[in-house]
């Protein structure tokens, strides 16, 4: 999985700071992953009163996968993602209606804390929390925890791609 390729990409940073096609230390901002910052388009934000169901709309007519919940000042509480759907008993639908931040609590048990990163963290310090936290992506945040975008597995596996050489050059 993405997942994997990853968590491999950061068991060997010792050994990929010197070969690699991307300087890990360069911060996010620098390497192109934040260029789309507050496009509409890639990330919806959720509010934690709305409730899930609206939420889950939201998902499916933009047709993302997860969204930040935010808090009335607009800062990022948690996220919610289609999976929080998956294997939830026909007795619990209606829990749907609920605010999205009580829907999460009762489902998960507690509502999750974000894993956030800022645009000038480091690409290291990024794969570090991702693996950590064993998410798919991270809420770019700006200063005041609002988030302005995302960062993906996919979004950094594609900057390791387009910046690897090709065969004939390296072998």
């Amino acid at each position: 999985s993405q997942f994997d390729v990853i968590r491999y990409i950061g068991s060997h940073l010792s050994v990929i700071k010197g070969q690699s096609p991307v300087d890990i230390q360069k911060s996010i901002q620098d390497l192109g992953l934040c260029a789309d910052i507050g496009k509409p388009e890639t990330f919806s934000i959720i509010p934690g009163s709305d409730s899930a169901l609206q939420g889950f709309r939201v998902l499916a007519l933009k047709k993302l996968v997860a969204a930040p919940v935010v808090d009335e000042q607009g800062k990022v509480i948690t996220t919610l993602s289609t999976n929080d759907l998956r294997g939830v008993a026909s007795h619990h639908l209606k829990k749907v209606l609920l605010p999205t931040t009580q829907f999460l609590s009762q489902m998960r048990g507690e509502v999750m804390f974000p894993v956030t990163c800022l645009p000038t963290d480091t690409l290291k310090e990024c794969l570090t929390k991702i693996i950590s936290a064993k998410v798919h992506r991270l809420w770019i945040v700006n200063e005041e925890q609002q988030p302005v975008g995302v960062l993906t597995v996919t979004s950094i596996i594609r900057l390791f791609k387009e910046n690897s050489k090709e065969c004939s050059e390296c072998c």
